[in-house]
């Protein structure tokens, strides 16, 4: 028997109190997030929702006889499809727009990166966050990224890039604050009284370390190990206390879902002490074999005792073996089933992306607007049970 759902894509067989918006909440020795209505909800989410690829030369004119404008995109393509395949949830909806060479002194030469193995051309830029309308069309649960920095592993600074966003700025300098300010003016405002946004995260994947940018936030710093990682609390600390503060002033009904964490490189312990105090949920990226990724996780619930959404689950075609749409869909069904188990784990958003375009090279449809059906009939065979799954309903390795 499938999931008997709520207006919200919530589990009407488990219910708490309302608040009228998303939350999070412990009940018994499961984390879960609350939809507005009281139900129990585990975010089922897409990454990456964009026309880019529809709209390139040789198929605009094909994309405006279909759809006839984004809305249209958005209301009969888009959402539509996410229903039909089981998603409950917009994630992260930026895709990737180009890639190009790094040039610039921000990126160490010799840094070791897995993206390295893309080629030349691996840095990479995407396109421009939904605003609320767009959103509005969708009418479903969402997430929406404020992107108050750009530190990400990919990301080589370029002067158009980002929407101003800064790379690692002085946290401590009014200027931040008046960014920040800014952002979270034009962006939470509209969205404070809307039940749909579950909640907002504040950038992708920043390279805390040091690992691939030179010049972040200490440079070349001379002291000890010891007083390098004092300094980076101090500044992750005012990070995390102006991202939220920012927020707060416009909008005090959603969640604060924090970073993106970039679970395969080390995340400090400064990092997860200094979010502790303004963070709703641990937000990590990972890929492919959640059980190769529970140790990490460990270690960061037994630090913040705090609920983790899978933020951005990356399984291109090419990490699966062998590398077809079919072999991708039974690894989503592992990964995801195996997420649902572990009791502080409140969402699983799929690195899709929507729409194939040649900068990522993967997606869910393709450039021409075609679902991978191999791919597609997974998420509709696990989909229905995720609520079933997660409250250890489901017999054996079923679905």
């Amino acid at each position: 028997m499938t999931s008997r759902l709520s207006r919200f894509g919530g589990w009407l067989d488990l219910k708490t109190g309302n608040s009228g918006f998303f939350r999070v909440e412990r009940l018994g020795e499961r984390w879960w997030l609350v939809d507005p209505d009281g139900h129990a909800f585990l975010s089922i989410g897409l990454n990456h929702l964009s026309s880019f690829a529809l709209r390139a030369p040789e198929r605009i004119d094909e994309f405006l006889a279909k759809y006839r404008d984004e809305e249209g995109w958005i209301r009969n393509g888009l959402a539509s499809d996410l229903k039909e395949w089981g998603f409950n949830t917009i994630g992260w909806t930026q895709e990737i727009a180009f890639r190009y060479a790094p040039h610039d002194p921000m990126k160490k030469a010799d840094a070791v990166d897995p993206r390295r193995e893309w080629g030349e051309r691996f840095a990479l830029v995407h396109d421009r966050a939904w605003e609320h309308e767009r959103y509005r069309w969708a009418g479903l649960p969402y997430c929406h990224t404020l992107n108050f920095l750009n530190a990400a592993f990919y990301f080589d600074a370029i002067p158009f890039a980002s929407e101003f966003a800064p790379q690692f700025p002085d946290v401590f300098d009014s200027a931040f604050e008046d960014f920040c300010d800014w952002a979270a003016r034009m962006q939470c405002s509209p969205m404070r009284d809307d039940p749909n946004l579950i909640g907002y995260f504040y950038s992708d994947i920043p390279d805390w370390n040091g690992d691939v940018h030179s010049n972040h936030w200490l440079g070349e710093f001379d002291g000890t190990p010891q007083e390098r990682d004092q300094c980076l609390h101090k500044i992750a600390e005012r990070y995390y206390q102006v991202c939220h503060a920012a927020i707060r002033r416009y909008d005090k009904n959603h969640l604060i879902l924090g970073d993106r964490y970039l679970g395969q490189r080390h995340v400090p312990d400064y990092v997860l002490s200094a979010m502790q105090e303004t963070v709703d949920v641990i937000s990590v990226q990972f890929s492919l074999d959640f059980e190769a990724e529970r140790t990490v996780l460990e270690r960061m619930i037994a630090l913040t005792e705090k609920p983790i959404l899978m933020a951005d689950a990356v399984m291109p075609t090419s990490y699966c073996v062998p590398p077809t749409e079919y072999a991708r869909g039974q690894a989503y069904q592992r990964y995801l089933r195996g997420a649902l188990l572990h009791p502080h784990i409140v969402g699983v958003h799929f690195c899709g992306a929507y729409i194939r375009a040649e900068p990522r090279g993967w997606g869910i449809k393709s450039a021409d607007d075609r679902p991978y059906e191999d791919l597609t009939k997974a998420f509709e065979e696990i989909h229905p049970f995720v609520y079933e799954i997660a409250a250890g309903k489901m017999p054996g390795n079923q679905p």
